[in-house]
């Protein structure tokens, strides 16, 4: 069985700015190190606080928050360079919000955040203490399906290198050294709402660049 960290960090609101549509780098997949289909209410962890639940349900990991912050729950395998995986679908009604993978993360929720929200806009952001910080600001794309809809998110971690992609369309990419390894994980976060979304399919890959 493998243990679940949860936390609770503080959301951090920038403005957003213009960002490139094509990666700077391509990469491959290696050998696939985890499947994550959720069959089994004991794969993940179950938490409960006041209004946030994080929890193994009919076939998926889903979290329900209020205003809290971002809320998390990690993998305990320590991985470096991957490419991390999963099937999306959010559940409320509120568009402001922020959920997806987390990369390299710690149990304090340090670590790199891949995010979509449901009003259809995309981050990529670094967890460092209390503080959830943006690498690449919110953004809007025509690539997410907002609201009570579906997505595939795909977040690389190789290197210095880091890189979100959408239902198969690249969105964003940015490099940064502050973390190397950690655990993957899952995150959700509401501002003046409620966040509702299942995760399902979380796949992780040994991963490599070959080129920029």
């Amino acid at each position: 069985m493998r243990a679940a960290l949860f936390g609770i960090c503080l959301i951090v609101v920038a403005a957003c700015q213009p960002l490139a549509r094509q990666p700077a780098q391509t990469f491959s997949l290696g050998a696939l190190v985890l499947r994550e289909t959720f069959d089994d209410a004991s794969d993940w962890e179950t938490w409960r606080y006041a209004d946030i639940r994080l929890r193994v349900e009919n076939g998926g990991f889903r979290i329900t928050a209020g205003q809290q912050g971002y809320v998390w729950s990690l993998n305990d395998q320590v991985h470096t360079d991957v490419v991390i995986e999963a099937h999306t679908r959010q559940l409320s009604a509120h568009l402001n919000n922020g959920y997806g993978v987390l990369c390299r993360a710690r149990d304090n929720g340090d670590g790199y955040y891949f995010l979509i929200s449901g009003d259809g806009y995309y981050s990529i952001r670094r967890g460092a203490g209390r503080a959830v910080q943006p690498l690449v600001e919110w953004e809007a794309s025509a690539a997410i399906q907002q609201g009570m809809s579906a997505n595939d998110l795909r977040a690389v971690c190789i290197g210095r290198y880091l890189a979100l992609y959408v239902n198969g369309l690249f969105v964003a990419e940015y490099e940064d050294t502050a973390y190397t390894q950690g655990y993957p994980g899952l995150t959700a976060a509401a501002e003046r709402g409620d966040v509702d979304v299942t995760f399902d399919d979380v796949m992780i890959y040994e991963a490599s660049s070959y080129g920029e």
